[in-house]
């Protein structure tokens, strides 16, 4: 493909510049007039001087370079950028290479160490270069070589500059059979609501008060008022117990709720920017974001988003707010089967800050625990 230029010709007679070309044995590959005075011509590249020779009192223009000359062009216009752009992909080639973070999925502090030191033996550590999947597989091999008894298997995963690690320890084949035997105690003062107890002699009956270390459930097994052997109890006891929870409400404060109003839509995330492919007019949401196609090794992202309507609550009192705030309090610490049974106010006060209110609550919840004799 031959190198050419568009250029453009202004003058009067332009008809007679172009005879004048041609009679120079100059190639034009295209002619195009405007009118009388103008016309735009495409030549050859080389030829571009020879024409400067004869354009008399003509004004010639370049428009455009046509052919392997317009990229060059345009590389050497834009060298510096092109540059930088490769020197940083060199760096994100580098970076990307680099290990920069080791995560053990584990709560075993001691296991922890223990894998880390072992991976740093294995070259596996923090700012050195990453294993490829025939060196990972080796060294999970010496691993669990080294420590038989320790690992039943043992999983070392790369994602980007990040090494994961699972494991699971091997245990061993002894099970000890609890021969303890227990007695079901009171955890706190109750009146007791429920019993669910499947071994035991029931001592304590549903609405007797109780005090904190008193036996609800023995593990006596009677007869005619004699002691004849034991057996451990076991089950549930559920009592009425009480709560004085203490909150300050600020004046400014503000009560949103998820509504039910909710968009489908999809996101493009490329470094910090985001494009959203429907807009939403909610002035608060939440938005659940579900990556769909998601690079490791560089900040881009496509991803589902459903986005949900927040409203600010201006119907409830601050007086309403701070109940339902403390009662949430309670509600948090509460397991399956038990509830708030009732409550009321037992001091408020308002001030200049917001509003100091104390509830009173009664809960059922489960009071026994096993206690060995």
């Amino acid at each position: 493909m031959n190198n050419k230029i568009k250029i453009k010709v202004i003058g009067k007679n332009i008809n007679r510049f172009i005879i004048k070309l041609n009679n120079k044995k100059i190639n034009i590959y295209e002619v195009f007039k405007k009118n009388d005075d103008c016309a735009y011509l495409v030549i050859d590249y080389k030829s571009y001087n020879d024409l400067i020779k004869y354009k008399t009192y003509y004004d010639i223009y370049i428009i455009d370079y046509l052919g392997p000359i317009k990229y060059r062009n345009k590389i050497m216009k834009n060298k510096y950028y092109l540059l930088i752009l490769i020197l940083a992909f060199i760096l994100i080639f580098f970076l990307t290479r680099l290990t920069f973070n080791i995560k053990v999925i584990t709560n075993d502090q001691e296991m922890k160490k223990l894998i880390i030191k072992e991976l740093k033996i294995n070259g596996i550590s923090k700012y050195k270069f990453v294993k490829n999947y025939k060196d990972i597989s080796k060294i999970k091999k010496n691993i669990i070589k080294k420590y038989p008894k320790l690992f039943e298997w043992l999983e070392i995963e790369r994602r980007g500059t990040t090494y994961l690690i699972r494991y699971e320890k091997r245990l061993e084949n002894k099970q000890k059979d609890d021969n303890t035997i227990y007695d079901i105690v009171a955890t706190k003062d109750a009146y007791i609501l429920a019993l669910d107890i499947t071994h035991g002699q029931i001592v304590k009956n549903i609405n007797e008060y109780v005090k904190k270390g008193d036996t609800i459930v023995t593990s006596d097994v009677l007869l005619n008022d004699e002691i004849k052997g034991n057996i451990s109890a076991k089950g549930h006891v559920y009592g009425e117990t009480w709560y004085k929870v203490n909150i300050n409400l600020p004046s400014n404060y503000q009560n949103k709720i998820v509504t039910n109003n909710s968009v489908n839509t999809y996101s493009l995330n490329f470094f910090s920017f985001k494009f959203l492919f429907e807009k939403t007019k909610f002035n608060d949401k939440i938005v659940l974001t579900i990556p769909k196609i998601k690079n490791n090794l560089f900040p881009i992202s496509f991803n589902k988003e459903k986005i949900t309507e927040v409203i600010i609550d201006t119907k409830s009192s601050e007086e309403e707010l701070a109940t339902n705030l403390c009662l949430d309090k309670i509600k948090s610490r509460l397991k399956d089967n038990e509830q708030i049974l009732d409550y009321f106010i037992l001091d408020k006060e308002k001030n200049k800050d917001g509003l100091n209110l104390t509830l009173f609550v009664s809960v059922k919840e489960e009071i026994g625990k096993l206690q060995a004799r």
